[in-house]
C-alpha cells in the first residue's frame, strides 16, 4: 500500500527530476539532453518502483531500446528526423513504464495497449494531485479522517481550489488559441502580462520546473503500481495487457461535480470575454487600427485556425466530462451548455474570417475542408446541447457518426477539386468578384495541380483565359493527357474513376486521341 513516505520520496524525486529538467532543456536544442533526461527518469524509477513488480522477460527489450532511441536524437540534426526520434523515444519509454509497473506489454494484444496507454496518458498529468494529497497524509482505505482545525470552516472551498488547478491548463491553452486568433484580445493578454518585475528568468524557470516536476510525479505514481492512478497492477504476478484493460474499466474514473464546475466556470468567462470582442471588433466593426495596428481587413483574416483548434477541443471536453462528472447538478448543466453557445459564437466568428480571407485569396482545397470542418462541429455542437440538456448525452456519439457521414456525403457530391478550379477560375475572368485588395492572379500551377476532377473546368474555361494562364496550362495539361494515356495503373478497368473519366474525356476533346 501507498504510504506518506513513499509520496514525499516521490514528491523529492520529482523536484529533482523538475530541476534537471529546466536545466537540460529550457535554453537547448534537443540533442543528448534526451538520452541524460530518459537515463535519470530511469534511475528515479529503479529506486521508488513497487518491491516485487518484475518485468515481464519479452519486454527486456525495451530499456535498451529506449537508451538507443534516446541517443539516436543526439546523432542527427535533420529537423523531421529529431522530430521522429523524439517521438519513437516517447512512445518508446511509455511503453517501459507500463512494462516496469508489471503489466507485460509485449505479449499483449493492440486494443489492450491502447488501453492502457491511455490510462498512463491520464495518470501522467493528474497523478501529482494524489501524490500530494497522500504525502499530507490524505484520507483513504483503512486511514482515519483527518482531525479538525482552525482551518476546517475552509475545507468547503477545497473543491474550488482543486478545480482552478486542474482547469489551469485548459485555460492556458484558450488564452493562448484566442490571443492568436484575435489581435485585439491579443494585446488584452499582452498588456495583462507585460508587467515587469525585477526577478530575471526566475519565475520562468520556476514555472518549467515546476511542469517539469509535476509530470515527472505522475510518471514516478503511475509506474509504483499501487496508487489510485496506478495501471491496474496489484499484487506481484504479471499481467497481460488485456486484464490490465479489464482492470481499468472496472474501475470508472468518476470527477468531481464541484471541480468540474469551477473548471467550466472559468471558462465560460474566458469565453464571454472573447465573444464579446468579437461582436465589438469583428461583428461591430469598431476600430481595429486603433486597437492593434491592423486594418479590419488583416484583423479578419487572421485566426481561423486557432478557433477550430478551440472550439474542437471543446468538443472533446464535453464527452469526456458527460462520460466522467459524477453528478449533473443544474450548474453543471448550465455551465456546460453557456460554454458550447459560446463556442457556437466562435464558431461564427472562424467561419466569417475563413471567407473573408477567401474573399481576398481564393479557395483553396484546405480552404474547402476548412468549411467542412466547421459545419461538423456546429452539428456536434447543437447535437451536443440538446442531448446534455435532455440528458441523453450517451447518444452524442452515435449523433457525431452521423454528423460526420451526413458531411462526407456532402463533400463527395460536391466534389472538392472541381468547386475549387470553378470558384478560382470565376475570380480570375471576372474580377469584379474580388474585394479591393484582394488577389486576383490565377495560380494556374496549383489548380492544374489539385487532381483529375479539377481538369473538366479547366478544359472548359481555356478559351476565357488570359494569354499567359493558358499557355501555362495548356503545358501542364498536355503532360496530364499523356499521363492519363500512358499509366497502365490508370487504363485499365480496375482503376475506373469517375473523376477520371471525366478528365480523359475533356483532355481527348482538347488534344485529339
Amino acid at each position: 500500500m501507498s504510504s506518506p513516505s513513499l509520496a514525499r520520496r516521490v514528491l523529492a524525486a520529482a523536484i529533482v527530476l523538475g530541476i534537471a529538467a529546466e536545466l537540460l532543456f529550457a535554453r537547448s536544442a534537443l540533442g543528448v539532453n534526451v538520452l541524460v533526461a530518459v537515463i535519470g527518469l530511469l534511475v528515479a524509477v529503479a529506486l521508488i518502483r513497487r518491491p516485487g513488480a518484475r518485468m515481464d522477460r519479452l519486454d527486456r527489450w525495451l530499456p535498451p531500446a529506449v537508451v538507443v532511441s534516446a541517443s539516436f536524437v543526439a546523432l542527427r540534426a535533420d529537423p523531421l528526423l529529431v522530430l521522429a526520434d523524439a517521438a519513437i523515444t516517447a512512445a518508446l519509454l511509455g511503453a517501459m513504464l507500463v512494462a516496469l509497473a508489471g503489466v507485460a506489454v509485449t505479449r499483449g494484444t493492440f486494443l489492450a495497449a491502447v488501453e492502457v496507454g491511455a490510462r498512463l496518458g491520464f495518470a501522467v498529468p493528474t497523478g501529482a494531485a494524489s501524490v500530494i494529497l497522500e504525502a499530507r497524509g490524505g484520507s483513504g482505505p483503512g486511514r482515519a479522517p483527518a482531525p479538525i482545525t482552525r482551518l476546517a470552516p475552509f475545507a468547503r472551498l477545497a473543491p474550488v481550489a482543486r478545480g482552478l488547478v486542474f482547469g489551469l491548463p485548459l485555460f492556458v491553452i484558450f488564452v493562448t488559441l484566442f490571443a492568436s486568433a484575435d489581435a485585439v484580445f491579443g494585446e488584452w493578454v499582452d498588456a495583462l502580462v507585460s508587467i515587469r518585475l525585477d526577478l530575471g528568468e526566475l519565475p520562468g524557470r520556476a514555472v518549467f520546473a515546476a511542469a517539469a516536476a509535476w509530470l515527472a510525479a505522475g510518471t514516478l505514481w503511475a509506474v509504483r503500481g499501487d496508487s489510485p492512478p496506478a495501471l491496474a497492477m496489484r499484487g506481484s504476478e504479471v499481467r497481460s495487457l488485456g486484464a490490465a484493460a479489464a482492470a481499468v474499466r472496472s474501475g470508472g474514473l468518476r470527477l468531481p461535480a464541484t471541480e468540474v464546475v469551477t473548471v467550466l466556470a472559468a471558462l465560460d468567462l474566458l469565453f464571454g470575454v472573447f465573444v464579446g470582442l468579437q461582436f465589438a471588433y469583428l461583428f461591430g466593426g469598431f476600430d481595429t487600427l486603433a486597437a492593434t495596428g491592423l486594418t479590419y481587413a488583416e484583423y479578419a483574416r487572421r485566426g481561423f485556425f486557432e478557433l477550430v483548434v478551440a472550439a474542437t477541443i471543446v468538443g472533446l471536453l464535453v464527452v469526456g466530462l458527460e462520460a466522467t462528472v459524477e453528478r449533473r447538478s443544474r450548474a453543471y448543466v448550465a455551465s456546460l451548455v453557456g460554454l458550447m453557445v459560446l463556442t457556437a459564437v466562435i464558431l461564427a466568428s472562424a467561419l466569417l474570417r475563413l471567407r473573408l480571407y477567401q474573399d481576398a485569396y481564393g479557395w483553396t482545397e484546405l480552404r474547402f475542408y476548412a468549411v467542412a470542418m466547421i459545419a461538423f462541429l456546429g452539428c456536434g455542437l447543437i447535437w451536443a446541447a440538446g442531448l446534455v440538456l435532455v440528458a441523453r448525452s450517451r447518444w452524442l456519439p452515435h449523433a457525431l457518426v452521423a454528423s460526420g457521414i451526413a458531411v462526407s456525403i456532402a463533400l463527395n457530391a460536391i466534389g472538392p477539386q472541381g468547386f475549387v478550379t470553378v470558384r478560382n477560375l470565376e475570380r480570375a475572368m471576372d474580377p469584379s468578384l474580388v474585394p479591393p485588395g484582394g488577389e486576383v492572379a490565377l495560380d494556374a500551377a496549383y489548380l492544374s495541380g489539385l487532381g483529375d476532377g479539377a481538369i473538366p473546368p479547366i478544359v472548359e474555361a481555356l478559351p476565357r483565359l488570359r494569354t499567359a494562364d493558358r499557355l501555362v496550362l495548356l503545358d501542364i495539361l498536355a503532360r496530364e493527357h499523356e499521363r492519363l494515356a500512358a499509366d497502365p495503373r490508370l487504363t485499365g478497368w480496375p482503376g475506373w474513376n469517375l473523376d477520371r473519366e471525366r478528365a480523359r474525356a475533356a483532355l481527348e476533346d482538347l488534344f485529339g486521341r
